[in-house]
Order: structure tokens, then sequence, then C-alpha cells
């Protein structure tokens, strides 16, 4: 901040650039910057009050802020209102302290006095009528012993009394103005300033998103290594097949000879409700389930890793960036984040196609919509499809009751199913069909979970034929 012999030495420098000027607009560049524009017969002048809480001061200003403009606040708009065309009479400070006050008359005859308290870590800025009754303030202290809202008298802080502190700004050049120079220094310091503050706030942003793909990266490897069973899961699945003679159904567990290890005796954990087929299918299916999803994981480990070392480059030349680069990458400080309510989002339709027997194919967007079109508009014999073992939409083809879907419409809607689904581009993947009727909505579930039975699965893979004349037909999503 300025000392008081700084403020001193600022006002005697531009006392005579402002004392007689028209106010002709005032600018809020910042939070915590005003500027006066102020014009007179031979050019005009801007006169900066800065309540930046570790360099409050004023002086003429010809340097441009680069930080972003606040929106107009309602001291903003009464400072406005009292002093726009208002002539600037006087700028005085209380003797030995960095307290300045800026005189105003009116045209119209109303005399009007601007506040300026410099004063470290809360400088403020206060208008006051010929009466000493606030007009408005910039910002209004949680806790004051002086009264500091409009309507209110205005009190004097009381003196700062001691010794001179030590100039922030160093020694002046002789060949410049002190206006000039705390003008350029304050310029210099606050850049520099908001350079640490930016460095930080992007340091913070990138550590935390390098730790939350870290812990990504943790699970999808455990995932990964769990794939890794697979072999183990078929082998099993084909003991059970060799045994088939020995197993009955009802059974709970079965020892059987492992041939694929010496020999050895092993014991396998039975569903008593299934046939020995459907057992050793059992088996199989988890066998599958690790296999298709092992190509799955290791491609988002790969993305993971890529991402975490883009991440870490940029953490790296951080401090090579211009403040412009830091600024876009530090975003706004967290107590400026206006929080917006959220808002509903706006009703939409499912997607609809039209499948090669004419039939129409309604694939849902998101959760929301895979109820609405299952649950509440899908009828009993309706084919209902969605992707197995992974997320993706509910697919509904309207089916008149008493007849088959056509294999054709089948083989259309399950390619829907697997592009509309987390596994799009696997090379196979199930896909499994029911009737409407076989679907439930568990009472408390989330939105869009369903409970299946009597479904059918299809093997399939992506076909980039049929897929084209479908998605061509799609009018929102081509």
């Amino acid at each position: 901040m300025l000392t008081p012999s700084e403020v001193a030495c600022v006002l005697e420098d531009i006392g005579p650039q402002i004392e007689g000027s028209t106010l002709e607009r005032l600018s809020h560049p910042a939070t915590d910057h005003y500027v006066l524009h102020l014009a007179r017969e031979r050019g005009g002048a801007a006169l900066l009050l800065s309540l930046h809480p570790r360099f409050p001061r004023l002086h003429l200003t010809r340097l441009a802020k680069k930080r972003p403009a606040d929106s107009p606040g309602e001291a903003l708009e009464v400072l406005r209102r009292e002093l726009t065309d208002a002539t600037l009479q006087r700028c005085v400070a209380r003797e030995g302290d960095r307290l300045v006050t800026i005189s105003f008359l009116s045209p119209a005859g109303k005399k009007r006095r601007l506040v300026l308290e410099l004063f470290r870590p809360a400088p403020n800025l206060i208008l006051v009528d010929d009466a000493g009754r606030i007009l408005a303030v910039h910002k209004t202290p949680k806790r004051s012993s002086r009264p500091m809202e409009p309507g209110q008298t205005y009190e004097l802080p009381p003196v700062h009394e001691g010794k001179e502190p030590e100039s922030l700004y160093g020694a002046k050049p002789e060949d410049e103005g002190w206006s000039a120079w705390i003008d350029r220094r304050a310029h210099e310091l606050e850049t520099a300033d908001l350079r640490e503050e930016l460095l930080r706030r992007s340091r913070q942003k990138l550590t935390r998103a390098i730790d939350r793909l870290a812990r990504k990266e943790s699970k999808l490897a455990a995932e990964l290594e769990a794939t890794d069973s697979a072999a183990a899961w078929r082998q099993r699945g084909e003991l059970l097949l060799a045994n088939l003679y020995r197993l009955k159904r009802g059974a709970e567990r079965v020892t059987v000879e492992d041939y694929y290890h010496d020999g050895e005796s092993v014991e396998l954990i039975l569903d008593p409700a299934q046939t020995p087929q459907q057992n050793a299918e059992r088996y199989f299916k988890k066998a599958r389930k690790l296999e298709q999803g092992r190509s799955h994981v290791e491609g988002h480990l790969a993305a993971t890793g890529d991402e975490i070392a883009v991440l870490q480059a940029r953490l790296a030349a951080l401090e090579e960036l211009d403040l412009e680069t830091l600024e876009a990458l530090a975003g706004p400080p967290p107590a400026v984040v206006q929080r917006k309510k959220k808002e509903e989002p706006a009703e939409s339709e499912p997607r609809r196609f039209v499948s090669k027997d004419g039939l129409p194919i309604f694939v849902g967007r998101n959760d929301r919509q895979n109820h609405e079109l299952t649950i509440r508009r899908a009828k009993g014999n309706d084919l209902w499809l969605h992707i197995d073992q992974a997320p993706g939409s509910h697919v509904v083809v309207p089916i008149p009751k008493g007849q088959e879907p056509p294999p054709e419409t089948l083989l259309d809607a399950a390619q829907l199913a697997l592009y509309y689904s987390k596994v799009r581009g696997s090379k196979r993947h199930a896909v499994m069909y029911t009737r409407r009727k076989f679907i439930r909505h568990p009472k408390g579930a989330p939105l869009g979970r369903v409970t299946v039975s009597q479904e059918k699965r299809l093997e399939i893979g992506e076909d980039r034929e049929r897929l084209g004349r479908l998605i061509g037909m799609d009018r929102f999503d081509r």
C-alpha cells in the first residue's frame, strides 16, 4: 500500500491535472478497481482508485487492466448517478494518513464527497452527501465499530499513528513523476501477485485432476487383473461338460479331476436350480464376460495413462505460460464462481429409427427416457433389447399382439442396442432380448434399472452397412 508520504506526493503531483475537471464517466474494470474518466478544456485523465487488498492506492493511469470487468453492483450504479457530469473540486488527504477525500459539485449544486480509505487489509470507498449521510459503500464490512450502511451517518476512522512503514514500491526514479511511477510499479506488482495466485490455482487444479485419474488408473488395473481369471472360469466349464454324466440336478457342488492341473481334485460350485448343462454355461458366461471386458478395460487404461502424461507435462510447463494462458487454465477463483440453479433438462423424445421391414425402433437417450420408454410406453408384446452385461440404451420395437418380430427387424434393433452402449465398436458382444411383459422395474430402484426374465441372447458384431442404413434415417443424430 502507499505510505502516507507517498499519498501526499501523488496528490501533489495529480492535483493540478484533475481539480476543476468534469467526471464524464465511471468504469469498474475489475472487482477492486474504479476508474474516474475526467475531462477538461485541455485534455483529460483517468484516475484509478484501487481497493486491492495488498496494493490500495490512487493515481492517474494509462496501463490497461487485464482482469475481466466485474458485474455492475448497486454501489457502482449510485456512484454513476450521483457523480456523472459533476466537477471534481478538491482531492486532499488527512495529514499523515492514508485517508483521501475527493470533493464533487454537481451541475444542480449538490455537494458529494468520495472517501477513499486506503487501509489494509480491507480498503474501502464511501460516497457521502453534504449532510454526511452515506449514499454508497464499495463493501459493507461484516463487523465494524463505525456505521457503514447506506443511510447512516459516516464517521471518520481514527488516525493511523505510528512509524512510517517501508514503501512497497521501492525508490522512485528522479526522472519519473509520482503518479506515473506508482502506476507502473503497482501494475508490475499486481501482475506478479496475480501470476503467483494463478500458478497456485493451476497447480492445485492439475494436481487434483492427476490424482483423480491415478485413482481411476488403479481401479482399471485391478479390473484388468481380474480378467486374467477368464481362462480358469472356462476351464471349469469344460470340466463340468466332461463330467455331465456324474452331475445330478439339485446338487450344490461336485468334485472332479482337474486334467488342466495334473489331475488334482477340484470342487466346483453348482446352482441346484439349474440343469448340469446350464451350470456349465454359467461358467462359460462368466469367462466370456471377462474376456469381452478385457479389451475394453485395456483401452480405458491406456487412455487414462495418456491423460495423466499430458496433465503432468502441463504441470511441469506452468512456469513458462503467459498470464493470459494461466488465466484460462486456472479459471475463476472459487469465491467468484456463481452457482446457478440447476435447470430441468428440456423434454425430448427417444431416438426413432425404421427397420428394414418398416417397423419403428425407439432408443432411449438417458435413464429417464429408458424408464419412460420401457415401463410406461411399451406394451406387453413389444420387443425389448439391451446390451448384455454393460451400460446402454433401452431399445423397444412395437410388435402387434400375436406376431413375432421379423428377423431383419431383430437384427436392426440389436445393432442399435450395441451402437448406443458403452461397448460400441466391440468385435463381438451379446445383446439380450425379450418381450416387454417380462421386464420389471424394482420398487425404489433408480430410473432405467430393470429386472429381466425369459431373455434370449444374440451374439453380434458391428455391421457398418446396417448401421449406415439405420442411422441415416435418424432425424436427430445425423
